[in-house]
Formats: C-alpha cells, sequence, structure tokens
C-alpha cells in the first residue's frame, strides 16, 4: 500500500481467509527482540492490520482498501503484558468509504 515499512514490521508470514471479513495471520519471529517492559507487542498489531488489508489482494474485501490508519482503538484487553505475537485475527465488523471498525486479537505461541 506504499507505506514503506522497515524489517521490524514485516511480520506476517501467511494469511487465510476462512470468511471476506476475517483475516488469519501467521508471524515471523520479530527481526529484534522485544523489550520485555513494553505492555503490548507492537509490531504484533501492527501486522494484525497488514493481515486485514491483505484481504484486498486475495479479492475477499468488500470493498478497495485504502491507505487507513488507526486513529482509535475502543477497547484493549490485556492477558499477558510483554508476550510476543506468533499468530493474528482480524474481522471486520463496519466499512465505510472512510473508515473501519474491526477486532484485532494477538495470540503468542501459549495460546496456539
Amino acid at each position: 500500500m506504499g507505506f514503506g515499512y522497515g524489517k521490524s514490521f514485516q511480520r506476517i508470514r501467511h494469511v487465510t481467509f476462512p470468511h471476506p471479513k476475517r483475516a488469519v495471520g501467521a508471524l515471523e519471529a520479530p527481526a529484534n527482540e522485544i523489550d520485555s517492559s513494553f505492555i503490548s507487542d507492537l509490531t504484533g498489531l501492527d501486522a494484525a492490520f497488514h493481515a486485514l488489508f491483505a484481504s484486498e489482494e486475495a479479492g475477499v474485501a468488500d470493498m478497495p482498501m485504502k491507505r487507513m490508519l488507526p486513529i482509535r482503538f475502543g477497547n484493549v484487553r490485556m492477558y499477558r503484558s510483554g508476550a510476543v505475537a506468533t499468530n493474528v485475527s482480524a474481522r471486520t465488523r463496519r466499512q465505510s468509504l472512510t473508515s473501519l471498525v474491526v477486532d484485532i486479537e494477538l495470540y503468542d505461541a501459549e495460546v496456539c
């Protein structure tokens, strides 16, 4: 999509689409060790958006994806801080020409 992500943010290894509005992705290990003082694996969170945007390339998106950036999070739940995401799930709940509302789940190796 032209964002020019660096190596740290290129973690998607494989994406499947069990439903047109849901993307499930397997992630590469982070390029750099994640600082355990961080609450969340930010590159894993970003990868969930990459998985979702891959739906257009796969031909399962309801409408063309645009260059969108997350600007607001309605609810965030952490079950274990500092965990490294190995898998992601992103589901589109609502979509318009200017916005997306999605549910994102990150899983570490202990959950998968």
